[in-house]
């Protein structure tokens, strides 16, 4: 994986199965109005996922467009199906992560709460499972 650009924003998260912590760099080259002020993104707009374990990034297979695709991590190839957008919804800094290939959203599927549940990508619908808020360490 490329190393870190001072202006990668690395999110830490513990995870409750294994008590591991799985780090995720955004890449990104976008303004965010209501992120953290540590965050500072210029350029089209556009961004993507890097997971710092692996190194691959969050990735649409196949440049789907099919409602309920799961998501899932592939080597960076800098396309399209890998560039997301952070679009404003709701209140108090919370986005939609939605796909440069597709224009879907990212949503917990069926709008779970459980540990495990499924990314998707799905239509905006206006739901809480499609709001997504970063949060500073």
């Amino acid at each position: 994986m490329a190393c870190a650009r001072p202006d990668d924003v690395v999110v830490h998260e513990p995870t409750p199965a294994t008590g591991r912590t799985v780090d995720t760099t955004i890449r990104a080259n976008t303004a965010l109005e209501g992120a953290p002020n540590d965050v500072s993104f210029t350029g089209t707009g556009s961004f993507r996922l890097h997971n710092v374990h692996s190194g691959k990034v969050l990735d649409n297979p196949g440049a789907s467009r099919t409602d309920g695709q799961p998501m899932d991590q592939w080597a960076d190839t800098d396309s399209p199906n890998q560039w997301w957008k952070l679009v404003p919804a709701g209140t108090g800094g919370h986005f939609n992560l939605v796909n440069g290939s597709s224009g879907l959203c990212l949503d917990v599927e069926a709008a779970s709460t459980e540990d495990g549940a499924r990314i998707v990508q799905m239509p905006a619908d206006g739901a809480a499972g499609q709001e997504w808020v970063i949060v500073g360490l």
